[in-house]
């Protein structure tokens, strides 16, 4: 026993280390502190309604009204169910802070097991996991919110680990890696992140079938490759609920096929081509943030350099210094053509030249595994700037059209350039690698790395422009005082990787010369790689991200207009005009909101949005149930509460149907009609009526919402003939269910995106309930599976065991 702890010591220390650096980088946490306004603001009033449901009445609710008129609940809030791989995030990340501490101890420990697992040494294993860890898009990302996709990174290491083994011939170690880590992963509910995952093993699967056919062992191979198959089907498994609803939900949502005829060379199989590819394509030049953080002038509202031109035209022409200094923390510096930046993505000037290193060392086959998933990635990342992939993609490979910012491709170059760093810096201190290859190997790679940061240090100016379309806002001189900035910049970082990149070369020569012992080493170079990472990723992610819980708090204080529209206890919706409606969910902490946040609106919805909501079509907002307007005041000081008389209430009796052939011709009809007494239908829902006739309803005719609850909702009607009701509440093709006096009926799809049915004559309770087989059944299969993993973990674990009792 004392053996094994002796053994794991290292380890042990490892994670301690680990844990120490993760409160280090976010100390804020530690006095409490939380990140401002980010993407958990906007999730935190989406899902208000939800957290209240619960909080009274301890069930949760699978439909949420609170945003974009509703839509699926667990869209936003996950529901409770036994998943195990989701029940195996909480002791990974050691139940550290959710929102930051923990994201950064996951990257840290999943490279590290990564190693560990091939058979790195820990203190190479550290060094690579601070390397990836610190990359400053995977910090950047942690700042802005973006919670899921963080800790999806986290587990890609132990995802290609667990591939390689099997593919070495650990079939019963390797596929259980494969499918707890990708279980995991999948468990965070970040798909496009698994996407490119897939895409990186799937390539180093493509490797190793060349090379088993050149040595002739195709066998093991197909063995390996049936192994790998398996452990996906049983990753997938116990997630099946999830991946089941969002498939169910990205058919009818921004990521799924429009029935509009509009531009149609705009149109792909999900999001519009102009969509994927317009605001986030990394630019060419830009792809040298990887080595020089500046050279496009980092993010958007960048600080200026300490000499900074722009800072002394602003005093001279009588800015005070207070000013200047506010200006200079937050001010253009970024030229490059993504629409908006919160930072480049860093990977480390260290890193590079290791990298490097190591294509020069390691054998064939790894070399062209990582050279063209690295190249293969950051030309997908261009986007629009190299179109045909882009296009080839999108037209051709599956689910690819359903993503959007195709420049997060490069967390796979994040993972690529620190994974062959270190197995380079192995191959270099291992004695078995010859030492005249290491020394070609460190004169190419600092001849490489140096040179770059050199011909940009020197002749940037002279090929790089330093100029942005958004300048011309800006007086000449001032741009021009911006340009020698940004030139500041470019050459400072330049300048920078330079020096990096020598002190590492040194340290590599004095050991290949004997004077410096291995792990003087790589303690050396462990520092020099955390100094580098850690003070770029710092510009972008600091303590002034952080604020008070108080602060935070404040985010969700009622206004005055909120608390008076709360006086109204009915059920209704609000357009708050005070602030970007579709792009904001600060509204739907307190209210029904037209608007909203989320990445992947219902289809139709967004479609409504932008053809009528955005452009005030008062009858369609009257068919949505807006009650309550919050519109700045004339001084523009304070919000002003507008009530809307016109507003359609929860439900009423149409007389009409004004019948549409296509998509087209439903949503262009809602620029002319009457709400009130006239429905829009398309003609796919002609069979219904024929089945169900009905009457224009007449004075003391009734309908009205009696019971509200998010995913169920009960009315009364009375009337003394069959009527058409439309309800104020948005169509869901699947999940929705509704009963007349408890008998199950039909509804159907009416003006764009509401819902309509039949009801007879006489007194009726009609009641609507979502309850997604998606959710109910997946329940039961992910619970059925989670078990049979426990199983086949155990008895992976008896049977090792037994083995070695029995050798």
């Amino acid at each position: 026993m004392k053996g094994i702890l002796k053994k794991l010591l290292p380890d042990f220390l490892a994670i301690l280390i680990f844990v120490v650096l993760s409160f280090a980088y976010f100390s804020p946490v530690i006095e409490g502190k939380v990140f401002a306004g980010n993407d958990i603001s906007h999730f935190k009033g989406m899902e208000q309604e939800l957290v209240n449901y619960e909080n009274e009445t301890g069930k949760e609710a699978l439909w949420t009204n609170s945003g974009f008129g509703g839509m699926p609940a667990y869209q936003i809030k996950g529901t409770k169910h036994f998943n195990i791989y989701h029940s195996l995030q909480f002791p990974f990340r050691l139940w550290l802070p959710y929102f930051s501490v923990g994201m950064l101890f996951v990257y840290l420990l999943g490279f590290y097991l990564m190693m560990r697992v091939l058979k790195v040494k820990p203190l190479l294993s550290g060094l690579g996991a601070i390397s990836y860890a610190f990359i400053s898009y995977n910090l950047v990302i942690i700042m802005a919110g973006h919670v899921t996709k963080a800790y999806a990174i986290g587990y890609i290491p132990l995802i290609v680990a667990g591939f390689i083994l099997n593919y070495k011939g650990k079939y019963i170690w390797g596929g259980l890696l494969i499918a707890f880590s990708l279980g995991i992963q999948i468990s965070v509910y970040h798909y496009q992140i698994t996407y490119y995952t897939l895409m990186l093993v799937g390539l180093f699967v493509i490797i190793e079938f060349i090379r088993s056919l050149k040595i002739k062992n195709l066998k093991q191979f197909y063995l390996a490759t049936g192994v790998s198959l398996l452990a996906i089907f049983l990753a997938i498994a116990p997630n099946i609920k999830n991946i089941w609803s969002t498939y169910e939900y990205v058919n009818v949502s921004t990521r799924g096929n429009s029935e509009l005829t509009t531009d149609q060379k705009d149109k792909t199989k999900g999001l519009d081509k102009s969509y994927i590819l317009n605001d986030y394509s990394y630019g060419i030049l830009e792809t040298m943030t990887i080595l020089i953080p500046n050279v496009v002038g980092g993010p958007s509202n960048g600080s200026l350099p300490e000499n900074s031109k722009v800072a002394s035209l602003l005093l001279q022409n009588g800015y005070p210094q207070a000013e200047v200094n506010k200006v200079k923390k937050s001010f253009p510096t970024y030229f490059g053509p993504q629409r908006f930046t919160a930072g480049p993505v860093y990977i480390g000037a260290i890193s590079i030249f290791l990298f490097v290193l190591g294509l020069f060392l390691m054998k064939k086959e790894m070399r062209w595994w990582l050279l063209t998933a690295f190249i293969f990635s950051i030309m997908l990342a261009w986007g629009k700037h190299f179109e045909f992939l882009a296009d080839l993609f999108i037209n051709y490979f599956p689910l690819y059209s359903k993503f959007r910012t195709v420049s997060m491709i490069l967390i796979l170059v994040g993972f690529i350039v620190p994974f062959g760093a270190i197995k380079g810096l192995s191959l270099f201190i291992s004695p078995e690698t010859d030492k005249t290859k290491k020394t070609k190997a460190l004169k190419n790679a600092f001849i490489f790395t140096a040179g770059i940061s050199l011909i940009f240090l020197l002749f940037g100016p002279g090929f790089i422009t330093f100029s942005s379309s958004k300048d011309a806002n800006m007086a000449n001189v001032l741009v021009k005082a911006l340009t020698e900035d940004r030139i500041s910049l470019m050459r400072h970082d330049a300048l920078r990787a330079l020096i990096f990149v020598s002190f590492a070369t040194l340290c590599l020569y004095l050991f290949l010369i004997n004077k410096l012992k291995a792990n003087q080493f790589l303690l050396t170079i462990g520092v020099l790689v955390l100094i580098d990472l850690w003070s770029v990723s710092k510009r972008y992610v600091n303590n002034d991200n952080f604020v008070s819980k108080n602060k935070e708090m404040q985010l969700y204080q009622p206004t005055q207009a909120d608390l008076e529209i709360m006086k109204d206890t009915s059920i209704y919706r609000v357009f708050n005009l005070t602030l970007d409606p579709f792009n904001d969910a600060s509204t739907s902490y307190y209210h029904h909101s037209i608007g909203g946040y989320h990445a992947a609106k219902i289809k139709r919805y967004q479609e409504l949005i932008e053809n009528h909501i955005s452009k005030n079509n008062m009858d369609v907002l009257n068919m949505l149930n807006t009650k309550y307007f919050i519109i700045p005041s004339e001084d523009k000081t304070k919000r002003v509460v507008r009530e809307n008389p016109e507003s359609l209430g929860n439900v009423w009796f149409a007389d009409s149907i004004l019948w549409a052939g296509n998509a087209d011709e439903e949503i262009n009809y809602l620029n002319h009609f009457n709400p009130s007494t006239e429905v829009v239908v398309n003609q796919k829902f002609k069979s219904y009526f024929e089945n169900n006739p009905f009457q224009k309803s007449k004075t003391g005719d009734t309908i009205f919402l009696a019971q509200y609850y998010p995913d169920r909702l009960v009315y009364y009607s009375k009337s003394k003939e069959s009527h058409l009701a439309v309800f104020s509440e948005i169509y869901y093709p699947t999940g929705w269910h509704v009963t007349i006096d408890g008998v199950e009926s039909n509804h159907i799809q009416t003006n764009y995106v509401l819902r309509a049915m039949v009801i007879p004559e006489g007194e009726h309770k009609i009641e609507f309930s979502f309850k997604p087989s998606s959710i109910y059944i997946g329940s039961k299969i992910s619970m059925a599976s989670s078990i049979l993993m426990i199983l086949l973990l155990g008895g992976a674990v008896f049977w090792n065991f037994y083995k070695k009792d029995d050798n």
